[in-house]
């Protein structure tokens, strides 16, 4: 759920070079993961969702 607006309609960030097949497509097309960009902070933490509703970004650590 997106701490900024409250949607539960949120998708992972996937960060690096991904290998593209068909399952990544279809949840990039359905929304249930966007792509994070090549750039990886080790040392800060980096967000792992993002709503697809605002556009927030945020870390969830269970």
């Amino acid at each position: 759920m997106c701490p900024k607006c409250v949607s539960h309609h949120v998708a992972s960030i996937l960060y690096g070079m991904p290998a593209f097949s068909e399952d990544l497509q279809r949840e990039l097309d359905e929304g249930t993961m966007t792509l994070g960009g090549c750039d990886i902070d080790i040392y800060h933490p980096m967000p792992n969702y993002r709503c697809n509703d605002c556009g927030y970004k945020f870390r969830y650590v269970a």
